[in-house]
């Protein structure tokens, strides 16, 4: 089985990769085709479109640095599963967003930082903020199976339907 995760950042698609690659044990590709890796990026879509078993996590539209995949239709047909998550609260992700750069911690929630309260009042948030509308209805737009991480972090009725479509249970690895 292949299975990817387009997300938007700070959605908690890290947490829901972790719980299905330690349930399937699948090999993993996380975060391919970011700017950063361009040399890499052949090599990368080589292993997605080669690989039988592959788990695949990429946030925003980083897909589209790759040549091989400028459309999500040309990478989701490599996959068996595709999910796409993203944030239904837009300030919220543009704030975690601003607090994991100035800080540089991509795991902890934004709330465990006691940064001042006005960096969300400064052009940059502002940025943020529209960037995650643009990713959140990017990904929206996607024909794809789609869920929030307000469904399954917050309300916690969305896992059952993940489970559902992958067929498989992941609730005790993504909530212990």
């Amino acid at each position: 089985m292949k299975i990817l995760i387009l997300a938007q950042s700070r959605s908690g698609s890290t947490s829901l990769t972790k719980a299905i690659k330690t349930k399937t044990k699948m090999p993993m590709l996380y975060e391919p085709f970011k700017p950063m890796y361009s040399g890499q990026h052949n090599d990368q879509a080589l292993q997605i479109m080669n690989s039988s078993e592959l788990l695949v996590k990429i946030v925003d539209s980083n897909f589209m640095f790759c040549d091989q995949f400028l459309d999500y239709r040309e990478l989701t047909k490599y996959f068996d599963k595709v999910i796409g998550l993203t944030r239904s609260d837009s300030f919220e992700n543009a704030k975690s967003k601003l607090v994991a750069e100035i800080t540089d911690d991509w795991v902890s929630s934004y709330k465990k930082h006691n940064l001042d309260e006005s960096i969300f009042e400064t052009d940059e948030y502002l940025i943020k903020l529209e960037d995650s509308k643009k990713h959140r209805n990017l990904i929206l737009s996607y024909d794809i199976f789609q869920t929030t991480y307000e469904d399954i972090y917050i309300n916690k009725t969305g896992i059952e339907k993940i489970e559902s479509y992958l067929g498989f249970s992941i609730a005790n690895e993504l909530y212990s």
